[in-house]
C-alpha cells in the first residue's frame, strides 16, 4: 500500500502525462469504510464495509473521458493513463484553469469512533433496544448505529488537495400499530463527527417513544388549504425536493428545469433565502471540497427572495457562463460527476418561533419528515408522509394528523411565506439520489416558516 506521500508523487506523475498530451486532467482517490450495527426486538446485524479506488479523468475541450481502477500499483495507474490518452486529440473547445491550492482538511471528533472496541458500540445499541423494549405501546423498534469514514485525494495540474470526514450516528425507530391495525413508526436521530454522538442514544429513543405514542390515535387529515407552521425538518425537505433539484445546473442546462426561467427573478418576500453549504461544520452533508477540487462554499439559490445562483460541477458550469460552486460529486470513484446538493436550507430570518404561532388562529404545524419527488420542470411540489398538529388560537392542541402530504405550485408556495424564524437546525441525516441512483450525502434543516394557504392532503 502506498504512502500519502507516494500517492502525491504518483498523482502528479499521471497529471503530467494528462498534460504532455495538451489536456486538464484530474485524479480522485477515495478510501472509504462503513460499520453498521443494527438491531430490533428480536435480531441484530452488523456489517462492515468499505472501498479504495481512484478515478482519473481527462477533458479534451469538449467531453469527459475517464477511467477507474482498484490496482493502485504505480504501474497499473500509469498505464491505464496512457491507454486513455493515447488516441485523444484537443478539439479546441472549452479550457479548464484552476488557481493553485494544496491543503490538507480533517475532522476533529471528540472522541474518535476508530479508538473505541466494538464491543462498547454493541453495548450502546443494547441499552438503547433495551429502553424501547420497556414502552409497552411499542410493538418493535429498532436501533441503528452508523460509523462512516472518507479519505479522499484531490490533484491536478495545480492542486492537490487531502480530506478526512468522520461521521457518526444513532437512530431510533419506534413502531407502533394505530386503532386500525396499521403499521406506524416515528424516528429521530443524533449526528456527530465522533463517538460522542452515543452520548445522546437514549434521549433519542425516548424521542421516538413518545412521539409515536401520538401515531396511535393520530387522523387523517381533510385535504385543503391551511395556515401552516414547517419545522426545520419539513422545511429541508422542501428546500431539497422542490428546489435544490431544480437548480442543478446538469439539469438546467437540458432544459430540464424551470429554474432557468425564474433566474434573476423574484420568487418570495426579501427576507427569504435558500442556502447550499457544503461548508456548514459537522453536518451529514458537509465536505471541505467537492470531487472537482473546488473548495466548499454557500451558494444562494434564493438571495432575498430572488432566484440566484445555480448548484454547478466544472462542465456545465461552463456551458452555461455561470459561478462555478462546490457541489461536483460522486456516489463512488467508479461512478460520473453530477451537480449534487450537500446541506440545503431556508437561512435564519427575525422572527421568534413562538410569536410565529401566535399569528395562526387554526393551522397545522407540519413536523418530522417524510419524503419527496422533485419536478425540476414544472416545479410541482409533492411531499409525503409529514406527522402533524393542530394549532389553535396560536397554541398546540392535542389533536394529531400522520401521512399528510404538501402539494402546489413551488412559487405560490414560496410566494406565501409570512414569517422566517430565528431559531435554526440540521440534524437529520440522509442520501440523495439523481432520480433513482447515484447516492451521495445531504442532510435538512434549516429554519421553521410560517406559511398560508398551503395546499395539505
Amino acid at each position: 500500500m502506498l504512502k500519502k506521500e507516494e500517492y502525491k508523487k504518483l498523482f502528479r506523475e499521471i497529471i503530467r502525462i494528462i498534460n504532455k498530451k495538451g489536456f486538464y486532467g484530474d485524479v480522485l482517490l477515495i478510501d472509504s469504510s462503513n460499520l453498521s450495527i443494527n438491531r430490533d426486538f428480536t435480531t441484530v446485524d452488523i456489517s462492515n464495509t468499505g472501498e479504495k479506488g481512484v478515478k482519473i479523468r481527462v477533458f479534451d475541450e469538449k467531453s469527459w473521458f475517464e477511467t477507474f481502477a482498484t490496482d493502485l500499483s504505480k504501474s497499473n495507474l500509469i498505464k491505464i493513463t496512457q491507454n486513455l490518452v493515447k488516441n485523444l486529440e484537443p478539439r479546441k473547445g472549452i479550457k479548464f484553469d484552476d488557481e493553485p491550492i494544496e491543503k490538507s482538511f480533517a475532522d476533529r471528533p471528540r472522541i474518535n469512533p476508530k479508538k473505541i472496541p466494538i464491543t462498547e458500540k454493541i453495548a450502546v445499541v443494547e441499552r438503547t433496544i433495551s429502553y424501547l423494549k420497556k414502552q409497552k405501546h411499542l410493538k418493535n423498534a429498532r436501533v441503528v448505529y452508523e460509523e462512516d469514514s472518507e479519505f479522499k485525494i484531490f490533484c491536478s495540474k495545480n492542486r492537490y488537495l487531502t480530506q478526512k470526514i468522520s461521521m457518526v450516528s444513532i437512530t431510533c425507530f419506534a413502531i407502533v400499530q394505530d386503532k386500525k391495525g396499521q403499521t406506524r413508526y416515528r424516528y429521530q436521530v443524533c449526528f456527530e463527527p465522533g463517538f460522542e454522538a452515543t452520548k445522546n442514544s437514549l434521549k433519542v429513543a425516548r424521542m421516538a417513544a413518545d412521539e409515536s405514542k401520538k401515531l396511535i390515535y393520530a387522523k387523517k387529515l381533510k385535504p385543503g388549504k391551511y395556515h401552516c407552521i414547517l419545522d426545520p425538518e419539513v422545511t429541508g425537505l422542501l428546500a431539497h425536493e422542490s428546489f435544490g433539484h431544480g437548480m442543478e445546473s446538469d439539469t438546467v442546462y437540458k432544459d430540464r428545469a424551470l429554474a432557468k426561467q425564474w433566474k434573476g427573478k423574484r420568487i418570495a418576500a426579501d427576507f427569504v433565502n435558500i442556502i447550499d453549504d457544503p461548508s456548514f461544520p459537522n453536518k451529514h452533508g458537509s465536505y471541505y471540497f467537492d470531487d472537482e477540487g473546488q473548495i466548499a462554499k454557500p451558494t444562494y439559490l434564493v438571495k432575498n427572495g430572488v432566484v440566484n445562483d445555480y448548484i454547478t460541477e466544472m462542465l456545465t458550469a461552463k456551458k452555461l457562463g455561470v459561478k462555478r460552486t462546490a457541489n461536483g460529486r460522486c456516489e463512488s470513484f467508479d461512478h460520473k460527476i453530477y451537480a449534487r446538493m450537500s446541506n440545503t436550507f431556508f437561512a435564519e430570518g427575525d422572527n421568534d418561533i413562538k410569536d410565529m404561532f401566535k399569528k395562526i388562529k387554526d393551522g397545522i404545524y407540519l413536523m418530522r419528515g417524510g419524503g419527496g419527488m422533485e419536478d425540476p420542470k414544472g416545479w410541482g411540489v409533492q411531499i409525503q408522509g409529514l406527522f402533524a398538529r393542530r394549532i389553535k388560537n396560536g397554541k398546540l392542541v392535542d389533536e394529531y394528523y400522520d401521512d399528510v402530504g404538501i402539494t402546489g405550485y413551488l412559487p405560490e408556495i414560496l410566494g406565501n411565506i409570512k414569517q422566517v424564524s430565528k431559531q435554526f437546525d440540521i440534524k437529520d441525516t440522509g442520501h440523495c439520489g439523481k432520480g433513482h441512483k447515484e447516492w451521495v450525502r445531504v442532510s435538512t434543516g434549516g429554519s421553521y416558516l410560517r406559511i398560508d394557504n398551503l395546499n395539505l392532503a
